[in-house]
């Protein structure tokens, strides 16, 4: 296992040392004086007021990280979370996206029954996604960004969306339904979130685990299960599989595949986290004004 990087926990206890000796300083100072005024019973009643509002303010403000899984990911660059929209949400999102349009060949806008014909994959537009506040939450959420900026070393970039259909179909399989890695950034996690049931025969993802720590081929090219198998061992690749918004988080440097649906459509929402820009995308910014909670820098 890989350890987690000691300066963040050199900083993280000299924080939480100096927090609580200043808390400790504050309450010795402020006793007397307030014991001296208002007497024992209302001062440590005030007391248990200051608390129980810190507990409010942890509570809602500062993201759970007891099996968060930093350490997973650090160690297979694939790691599961709990869910982060609810099934309400998630629902809500899919009937939003059923009544929209898809980019289909050559570029031109399909609705969703045309593309199950003419289509292996097809993604939503862009200003499409932007338009839906659930997509927006989910790639602002306050557990994804933690994470992404403890494995990043730095505030993420937000650098791509994107929510893509996959159908089944008898023909050969797109790029991305092979096993590939992803070379975007020098450093970059994904965030994922089933928007459909997803079981083995309705296109799981699937994560060669720790083939971060291999050598990659000098040009983008397949991988076959065969050779992965062999290599890595087959206990080493992961399927991820689950109900509507079952959340996990990759680093897609590491070998991986959408595996081609044989009985059911599949439809995924990925976030893409980085350091800068990718440099294969040719970026066309849509202007929205921020909503409340979004970091403008991350969006």
């Amino acid at each position: 296992m890989e350890p987690v990087r000691l300066p963040r926990l050199v900083t993280a206890m000299a924080v939480a040392v100096a927090s609580l000796w200043a808390a400790c300083f504050i309450l010795t100072f402020t006793f007397p004086i307030l014991n001296a005024h208002l007497g024992p019973a209302k001062t440590f009643g005030l007391y248990a007021v200051i608390c129980v509002l810190g507990c409010i303010f942890i509570y809602c403000k500062l993201p759970e990280t007891k099996n968060k899984t930093l350490e997973d990911l650090e160690r297979d660059r694939l790691a599961r979370l709990d869910p982060v929209l609810s099934s309400e949400e998630v629902d809500l999102l899919v009937a939003r996206l059923h009544c929209e349009p898809l980019v289909g060949p050559e570029g031109k806008l399909v609705s969703l029954e045309d593309a199950r014909i003419q289509c292996s994959m097809a993604a939503y537009p862009l200003s499409t996604l932007l338009d839906c506040q659930a997509v927006r939450d989910f790639a602002n959420s306050p557990t994804i960004l933690t994470i992404a900026r403890n494995y990043l070393g730095c505030t993420p970039t937000i650098s791509s969306i994107g929510v893509r259909w996959s159908f089944p179909k008898p023909s050969r399989p797109d790029s991305t339904q092979s096993f590939h890695r992803d070379v975007d950034d020098w450093r970059f996690m994904k965030a994922f979130i089933y928007l459909t049931d997803v079981e083995r025969e309705s296109g799981p993802h699937c994560y060669v685990k720790r083939t971060h720590r291999t050598s990659s081929r000098l040009r983008a090219s397949r991988y076959s299960s065969v050779e992965l198998e062999q290599e890595c061992g087959a206990e080493a690749i992961e399927t991820v599989v689950g109900p509507r918004g079952t959340t996990f988080i990759a680093d897609t440097f590491g070998i991986h595949c959408g595996i081609p649906p044989l009985a059911r459509p599949r439809l995924i929402l990925q976030v893409q986290y980085s350091i800068l820009p990718i440099y294969a995308f040719r970026y066309d910014p849509l202007k929205l004004p921020i909503s409340r909670g979004e970091n403008r820098y991350i969006n």
